[in-house]
């Protein structure tokens, strides 16, 4: 897209009704240039409403790019923000690598989730759980069995987070599909592929060069 059509839909994202703002976040997953990226992670740790800061990590989500860890992790590590933009943060992480990931983003992720997995809100709790499943986290294992065990609260709009345990725990052996969100994981190569058009860019060291 040219840059015009991007800012378009940035602008979408923040000021048209929530079903234009959702379709404006799909076609945003879609744009891998710098400044696109760049714009989009200022969004997510912006002001902007919190469902909007939402469909901002979803986009980032859907490029499967290991780079925006340390973003994702910031915003799940962010105790005074709202629990469902944390909680998106935590999905995010979980869409991107699976167990055979030997790369220390991978490490950075999984631990981040193991952190927060016990957090006061029931709905980090649910997509902690979820990212460490859909990761194929062994080393969750333990927590999750717990959790399946004693964590009975209803994540708003989803289910127990003790189900949610359950169904993170039947991935990591291999049963069962990927989740409600359907979120393919990106194979390696597709990895390559994306960071290769993003020129391995640090976006989160570049804002930080900004500010």
């Amino acid at each position: 897209m040219k840059q015009l059509d991007w800012q378009n839909l940035l602008e979408k994202l923040s000021q048209a009704s929530d079903e234009d703002a959702v379709e404006a976040a799909k076609l945003l997953s879609q744009q891998y240039h710098e400044q696109s990226i760049l714009s989009l992670i200022q969004f997510a740790r912006s002001k902007q409403p919190p469902h909007r800061r939402e469909l901002a990590l979803y986009a980032l989500a859907w490029m499967h790019n290991p780079q925006f860890v340390d973003t994702f992790i910031q915003i799940l590590g962010d105790l005074s923000e709202v629990e469902n933009v944390r909680g998106q943060a935590a999905e995010a992480l979980g869409m991107l690598f699976d167990q055979n990931s030997g790369q220390i983003y991978y490490h950075k992720a999984e631990s981040a989730l193991l952190e927060h997995v016990s957090d006061l809100s029931p709905v980090v709790r649910f997509w902690c759980c979820y990212g460490l499943g859909n990761m194929r986290s062994h080393r969750a294992v333990e927590q999750l069995k717990a959790i399946q065990a004693q964590d009975h609260v209803l994540c708003p709009g989803w289910w127990y987070v003790s189900k949610e345990a359950e169904d993170a725990l039947a991935r990591i052996v291999g049963q069962g599909n990927n989740d409600p969100t359907l979120a393919n994981l990106a194979t390696f190569a597709e990895e390559d592929r994306v960071l290769a058009e993003l020129g391995m860019s640090d976006y989160t060291a570049m804002l930080e060069q900004e500010d």
